[in-house]
């Protein structure tokens, strides 16, 4: 169940990315951009609350380096880096995986003090794996505003063996 999460939320940032933006968003970024978002999730009865701060560290004419700090519980996990290409590529979803676009529009989202024009993706996403199935509808909103991958919101709901919810809101972000 939890390979099918994952496979899931992999789903959908890349189906909700691919179809919010046209080009890698990667590409225009710099050293030093970074994005920080205030995470929520509710499972089982519980709501966990985390941050995340992507930062660029590194970029080459091929690739850009992320710096990935997490918070949960008062406490700062160490900085995990990735690599991630900046060439134009086609992904694939997982066998047993299907993704289809409910709707889509703009919206206005404030942060702050500062209120970023937004498009907006909703997804459905399925998962098979064996006699389980796992349905999660999502919506992405992006900016062209926004530093890095430009996503402003994004809500998740699963349904299944284990309902759960997540919200991802943007809090800040800087550019070089």
């Amino acid at each position: 169940m939890v390979r099918m999460t994952a496979a899931l939320m992999v789903a959908v940032l890349v189906t909700g990315l691919a179809l919010a933006v046209e080009e890698t968003p990667y590409q225009k970024a710099k050293i030093g951009d970074w994005v920080k978002y205030k995470i929520t999730s509710k499972v089982a009865g519980m709501t966990m609350s985390q941050g995340m701060k992507k930062t660029v560290t590194a970029k080459s004419d091929t690739e850009i380096t992320l710096s990935m700090e997490t918070s949960m519980n008062n406490m700062t996990m160490p900085a995990q880096e990735t690599k991630v290409p900046l060439a134009a590529k086609t992904e694939t979803l997982p066998a047993g995986i299907t993704t289809e676009k409910i709707a889509e529009g703009k919206e206005d989202v404030k942060v702050g003090d500062k209120t970023y024009a937004c498009t907006w993706i909703e997804n459905r996403t399925k998962a098979k794996e064996g006699d389980k199935e796992m349905v999660m509808v999502s919506k992405v909103w992006t900016s062209p505003d926004v530093p890095l991958d430009g996503i402003v919101k994004m809500e998740n709901k699963t349904e299944g063996d284990t309902p759960s919810e997540m919200t991802m809101e943007m809090e800040a972000c800087g550019v070089k």
